[in-house]
């Protein structure tokens, strides 16, 4: 039976980061499930304002509080002001009775950007008390590598968010609780690499044609703080997500994409004219099917070629589009894991009146950002459990607002609802003023893309991951080059910039 975590704060200004806080624990697990108290009982919480806070006094209150609400086995209090008079820094505590309480106050001069928004010190507390719940003798002890280190300082938690670990002694203790199963263990390891922020991700990633290389910037960011398992995407994000999951790191991909001519994926005129009339599309993507196709092949060395999805070591979602706009999608752990990771993603980039359409099961099967250029809504649909990151390439709008890109505007309009609603798990990335179709890039415009990933990157950890460490001094330097090598872009003919990429050492 799940463990029901009742939570209630005195400050209505902290009822956000709670809830933010216990969205990935809800996620990731159905063992404990932490719900906030609605508006009429948080009310009672409001009224139980003190400049200082006892111990005594918050259990009798929680007592009292817990016996006029009937079924609450568990419950905990979130407050904002010192607690305890005897110990200045303390920082929580519990009874024997299923309440427990914390306080995000800031006792210590300049901790203030440690606990940043007080999100993952909530989410530290709401999962140490768990497993008193489960075992009431769990307590904080010294043992260094143990999330249940005693600490008394508030920078020196980040040392037990880190481990994400518990040491034999509270492994034993739980394991004897007879509150204690094998899936409140299996959940309690789920919260614990929540906290630690070792939980893997799943990468979410936009299309956009040859901006995709922005991507790749943004993960050579994301790639020192967090760990994915999944990657799912549409064109250009299905680019990146079938390499990836097949196991090429970003740095691997920078390398590749910058080495690569996209124009080579075009045919030659002749070609193109046949096919304009004949394919509904100027090129055959022939080339670029059999450069995927050499890709996966190099990272699986048993395999020979036509890799199946099924075989990538890596779940990879790819999304395409039916002709009339219903979604496809290729999963290596799901639907159509047998066709060949190259077909799926040649599928995926069948970018419309540019790629001749490819057939599968009788109908056309166009570019996936028709219908779903940003797959978020559908990956979130079809793994409501998975914890994820996106990456959206911010659509590149013309100053007559009819040569934007034709994909962009299809499906702009459902895009910023899904991104309005996730700000706080998108890295949001600007690649004006490059299109979706410019394949003959330039090394000075791969070079600026992926500097704009870069950018989008550092900005979503500087205001959604605070307890990381952002340079400031690096990233305004980083910005302040995007700038101007956009400005640089724009003012150029984007046909003549050899002349500007003296800046950085590039000769074309």
């Amino acid at each position: 039976m799940p463990f029901p975590i009742h939570i209630i704060t005195s400050e209505s200004d902290l009822l956000n980061d709670i809830a933010t806080s216990i969205l990935p624990l809800n996620t990731v697990q159905k063992e404990f499930i932490f719900q906030i108290a609605d508006l009429d009982q948080q009310k009672k919480g409001f009224d139980f304002k003190r400049e200082a806070y006892t111990n005594d006094e918050i259990h009798q209150w929680l007592s009292d509080y817990r016996s006029k609400q009937g079924y609450c086995p568990f419950v905990i209090l979130v407050i904002s002001k010192p607690l305890s008079g005897k110990l200045a820094n303390l920082f929580g505590s519990k009874s024997n009775d299923g309440l427990a309480w914390f306080t995000t106050e800031t006792f210590e001069r300049g901790t203030g950007q440690f606990i940043f928004d007080r999100i993952r010190f909530c989410r530290y507390y709401f999962t140490r008390y768990v497993l008193s719940f489960v075992n009431q003798d769990i307590a904080s002890h010294q043992t260094n590598t143990c999330m249940f280190d005693n600490k008394i300082s508030k920078r020196d938690l980040l040392l037990s968010y880190s481990t994400g670990k518990l040491c034999d002694n509270c492994r034993r203790q739980l394991s004897s609780s007879p509150n204690y199963t094998v899936a409140v263990g299996a959940a309690i390891d789920k919260l614990l690499h929540v906290v630690s922020n070792q939980m893997p991700l799943a990468l979410v990633m936009k299309g956009g044609g040859v901006k995709g290389l922005a991507l790749v910037g943004a993960l050579k960011e994301l790639e020192k703080y967090f760990s994915f398992n999944t990657f799912a995407g549409t064109s250009a994000g299905a680019i990146a997500a079938a390499l990836l999951a097949a196991g090429y790191s970003p740095s691997e991909l920078e390398h590749i994409l910058r080495e690569k001519e996209f124009s080579e994926f075009k045919n030659g005129f002749f070609t193109r004219f046949w096919n304009g009339i004949t394919k509904n599309g100027l090129h055959s993507g022939k080339h670029f099917r059999e450069w995927i196709d050499e890709l996966i092949v190099e990272k699986l060395p048993n395999q020979v070629s036509n890799v199946k999805m099924k075989d990538l070591p890596h779940r990879a979602i790819l999304y395409a589009s039916w002709s009339r706009g219903e979604t496809l999608k290729f999963d290596s752990k799901g639907t159509r894991n047998e066709t060949d990771v190259a077909f799926a993603t040649r599928c995926s980039m069948s970018i419309p009146l540019f790629f001749t359409p490819v057939e599968l099961e009788g109908k056309k099967v166009y570019d996936g950002g028709l219908g779903n250029n940003f797959p978020l809504r559908r990956f979130m649909a079809d793994n409501n459990q998975s914890l994820f990151i996106g990456l959206y390439l911010k659509p590149e709008k013309s100053a007559d607002k009819i040569k934007s890109d034709l994909i962009d505007i299809v499906t702009d309009s459902d895009e910023r609802e899904i991104v309005d609603a996730n700000l706080d798990r998108i890295v949001i990335i600007d690649p004006s003023p490059i299109k979706t179709t410019q394949f003959s890039l330039t090394d000075y415009q791969k070079e600026f893309l992926l500097s704009a990933g870069k950018v989008g990157a550092l900005e979503y950890l500087l205001k959604h991951h605070q307890d990381i460490n952002v340079d400031l001094a690096s990233l305004s330097k980083e910005k302040e080059k995007v700038k101007r090598m956009r400005k640089n872009i724009t003012d150029a003919n984007k046909k003549d910039i050899d002349a500007h990429q003296t800046e950085l050492g590039i000769s074309k």
